[in-house]
Parts: C-alpha cells; structure tokens; sequence
C-alpha cells in the first residue's frame, strides 16, 4: 500500500527508529506512534490507522528485536 497521500493530511508520518527493515513511526493523522516493514527509505510499506502509544509501541519494539537473531541495524 502507497502510504504518500495518506501522509498528506496533517503533516504525515515521522519515523523515530529504524532496525533492519523495521521501523517506528509516528502518524500526526492518529497522534500515535505504529510500526511497519519498509524496502525502501522514506516509503512505509504497511499504513496502520489506530496505532498506539510510545509505551507500548516500544514495549512491543523491544519483544520483536529480542526475538530475532542481532543483524546489522542498516542493510
């Protein structure tokens, strides 16, 4: 999903951390923060319109890197 004109409404998406493929980002639209795999820099691959908050998204930001084995954080 192309997530370019739904950040057109308000002032988009602000990603806050990036692992691998992975990143952590901030919807204006929502005022919360999501999280979604992403190909290439500055595209978000999966649009989440609920979110939730910074504590949870990094608790579960937390649960997913201790799960997988440790990479290089930049490909």
């Amino acid at each position: 999903m192309a997530t370019a004109s739904l950040g057109d409404e308000g002032c988009g998406f602000w990603v806050v951390a990036v692992a691998g493929k992975r990143c952590l980002y901030y919807n204006d639209i929502s005022a919360r923060f999501c999280q979604s795999s992403f190909e290439r820099w500055g595209q978000i691959d999966h649009f989440d319109p609920d979110g939730q908050s910074l504590a949870e998204q990094l608790q579960n930001w937390l649960d997913l890197l201790n799960q997988v084995q440790p990479s290089p954080l930049i490909n």
